[in-house]
């Protein structure tokens, strides 16, 4: 009885503990002419913002305006559109809202008349 009591309580934790999400990829072109030092995605209309998935051992250097970089994150479950947010090395920070990345595999961040924009494929 024991046992059964305690898988149930395992199960009950589990049920209430978020689940890691499958890891995806894409690779993110940064064609705003200015040097991005830092991003972060959250679920389009949220405010969970996290850093993509880092190597430990690699020291983390800014994308400059013409430069590609392919970006790994944990998409959670039934999640495709995201909020891309980037911090500039002169402190400003842009948002470019509902990317869809179950569509797509890569994506250009622009700006078009002074707004942030994006295309991708």
């Amino acid at each position: 009885m024991r046992t059964i009591g305690a898988a149930a309580s395992i199960g009950v934790l589990l049920a209430a503990t978020p689940a890691f999400g499958e890891e995806r990829e894409f690779l993110l072109t940064n064609a705003t002419g200015k040097r991005i030092v830092e991003g972060e995605l959250a679920p389009s209309s949220s405010s969970r913002w996290q850093f993509p998935k880092r190597d430990p051992d690699a020291t983390p250097a800014p994308l400059v305006s013409g430069a590609r970089q392919s970006i790994a994150f944990d998409k959670d479950h039934g999640t495709c559109l995201v909020d891309l947010r980037a911090r500039f090395a002169d402190g400003t920070l842009s948002v470019w809202p509902r990317i869809d990345l179950c569509q797509l595999s890569y994506v250009t961040l622009r700006y078009s008349h002074g707004a942030p924009s994006f295309f991708g494929n």
